[in-house]
């Protein structure tokens, strides 16, 4: 301790309050994603969808509750291969230049829905 606290004299007085002001934003900014992981957890507990969601494996509360959100009607899709098709293309629309990752996007997410897919199959 005694040695970060030399560093820290070390630094300009500028550079020392920038930092400051840095940590002070990265700890509200842990609070707030703290805040807001609990607002979904409570909603997930409260959600049929999401619980059931959150039984297959790979897939916890916070991805249970944004499948649960983002898909309100699972008879829109025929199959796990749609309802995987039907995220990756509308990942693409929102982010042309992220397309590079969708191929390993579209390979996790069906991974996901055969998942599902055969976790369905067994309820």
């Amino acid at each position: 301790m005694t040695v970060l606290h030399e560093a820290q004299e070390q630094l300009p007085a500028h550079a020392r309050s920038a930092l400051y002001t840095i940590g002070a934003q990265l700890r509200a900014l842990a609070s707030e994603i703290n805040r807001l992981e609990a607002q979904i957890l409570a909603w997930h507990r409260t959600d049929a969808a999401s619980r059931r969601l959150a039984t297959i494996p790979g897939i916890g509360p916070i991805t249970a509750s944004a499948i649960a959100a983002a898909v309100p009607d699972d008879a829109m899709f025929r199959s796990g291969r749609q309802f995987a098709a039907c995220l990756v293309s509308r990942r693409a629309r929102k982010a042309p230049a992220a397309r590079n990752g969708l191929v390993a996007l579209a390979s996790k997410v069906t991974a996901i829905c055969d998942g599902c897919s055969s976790w369905a199959r067994r309820q």
